[in-house]
């Protein structure tokens, strides 16, 4: 899982190399976010170059923004049917789950991002491993991802001054922290 990278550095890889040579999996699934960008298609292929995948998952697909499909898109015309049909949503409850402490399928099943899941699982289970090396993407074009607004770095003053709160009625009033001067 990529975890939002979009950048990969030496340690992760030699890492992730050294965990697939002690394990020896039948399956290395690379999960990609759909809404990094043409970083999706660089980080395949370098993890294919040090690990080797035979399959890719993207998650976070949002299909109300052109980025998602485009990413997509971009990532299946390159690397085939390497890239499973099941697409992970980008949901409210899915980023909920784990909050919760619980997997999707616990916190709630029925869900569209939970029913995504089972989907990836059967079209997981129901495929034979590859081995071949992912193709080359040299040529890959550039997907141009705008950068967000960055928000205020604090929040804008109010226009209008609130009111001071009146003391509530039948209230007695306060005693007064100054002492009485004695009378002589």
């Amino acid at each position: 899982d990529t975890a939002g990278r979009t950048t990969l550095d030496e340690e992760m890889m030699s890492e992730a190399a050294e965990v697939k040579r002690a394990a020896n999996p039948h399956e290395v699934l690379l999960v990609a976010d759909s809404l990094t960008g043409q970083d999706a298609v660089n980080l395949a292929r370098a993890f294919d170059q040090r690990v080797g995948l035979t399959g890719i998952v993207m998650t976070m697909y949002d299909p109300r923004t052109k980025l998602s499909e485009q990413v997509v898109a971009e990532v299946r015309r390159y690397f085939g049917d390497r890239v499973y049909q099941t697409v992970i949503p980008r949901t409210v409850r899915l980023s909920e789950a784990p909050g919760f402490g619980q997997p999707i399928n616990v916190y709630d099943p029925t869900s569209k991002g939970a029913r995504s899941y089972r989907d990836l699982a059967r079209e997981v289970a129901a495929r034979l491993p590859d081995e071949r090396p992912l193709p080359n993407v040299d040529d890959v074009p550039s997907v141009t991802i705008p950068r967000p607004e960055q928000p205020p770095s604090r929040a804008p003053r109010p226009l209008v001054e609130p009111e001071p709160e009146a003391p509530p009625e039948n209230s007695e009033p306060r005693a007064s922290s100054v002492e009485p001067e004695a009378v002589p």
